[in-house]
């Protein structure tokens, strides 16, 4: 169903979530604006189906200057904007807020985790009617708690424990000269005849 957001998301440096059970991939096509990486849909009878997508943005400064910016664009269009507080994600700490807005299909509420990276916010927007939203609560907050993103190489390197601080089994391969490391894996991988 997902195969293409799951080899995506395979690529270090890319930002993921864990998409409801059942929904699906909204195609990239020209209706999805540019900032928007990729976005799920759930199934609905109504005109507006929940949803959740994930937009990236290049930005100079904090994530508290960012969330002002947030505020500013959401009360210039009438919107209902508030600061929840912290969450934590698979990707680290980050903020989440909520918004309230009216759109031809009637009152719509988001959640918003918004985290900063590497001078990058990613914006994970899960969406619903207003009415329909507290059915989707869990599983939109399921998903917003699952966003991750993979270490690029150089990030990979600096998190490498110290070898006090592996477990055992991983300090004694680390310590193992390549050579052994190589002859023991051919020998693992060779079928017993």
């Amino acid at each position: 169903m997902l195969d293409t957001f799951q080899i995506a998301a395979q690529e270090p440096g890319t930002a993921m979530f864990k998409p409801p059970e059942g929904w699906g991939l909204v195609p990239q096509s020209e209706s999805l604006p540019s900032r928007v990486k990729v976005m799920v849909v759930g199934n609905t009878e109504g005109p507006f189906p929940p949803s959740i997508n994930l937009s990236t943005e290049d930005f100079n400064g904090s994530l508290n200057d960012y969330l002002q910016v947030v505020k500013a664009i959401n009360r210039s269009r009438k919107s209902e904007w508030k600061n929840l507080g912290k969450i934590q994600t698979q990707a680290g700490e980050g903020n989440l807020s909520q918004t309230d807005t009216v759109t031809e299909w009637g009152p719509v509420r988001m959640l918003h985790v918004i985290l900063l990276k590497n001078n990058v916010v990613y914006i994970l927007t899960a969406a619903a009617l207003k009415t329909d939203f507290a059915k989707y609560y869990k599983i939109f907050f399921d998903s917003l708690r699952s966003f991750s993103i993979n270490q690029d190489p150089p990030e990979m390197a600096q998190r490498t424990p110290p070898p006090s601080e592996m477990p055992a089994q991983e300090q004694l391969l680390s310590e193992m000269p390549t050579q052994e490391l190589l002859s023991t894996s051919q020998s693992i991988s060779k079928p017993e005849k």
